[in-house]
């Protein structure tokens, strides 16, 4: 079962965003050509982002002694858990 965290500056619960990002296009010589004007791995793969709910630019990674596994194993649970019940599709 999961466990919910909870930010270590606020005590708010963490949440977290499935980000796929948009993709633009053009035509271009007769072609669809993309017209991003980021493009590469970072921008163009989806992924999760982990977050205060109370404040974003609260420090989510500071050490707690709170839980007996790091914030990546928990984030990795999460990830695999969302997979699991085909999240994605929704």
């Amino acid at each position: 079962m999961l466990k919910n965290r909870v930010c270590p500056e606020c005590g708010n619960e963490i949440m977290f965003s499935y980000i796929v990002p948009e993709r633009s296009y053009i035509i271009e010589d007769g072609n669809i050509a993309r017209g991003d004007a980021w493009v590469g791995p970072f921008y163009d793969n989806p992924h999760f982002d982990f977050y205060c709910s109370n404040d974003r630019a609260h420090d989510i990674e500071k050490i707690s002694i709170l839980y007996e596994r790091s914030l990546d194993e928990w984030q990795e649970e999460i990830e695999n858990e969302f997979h699991k019940q085909d999240l994605l599709a929704s």
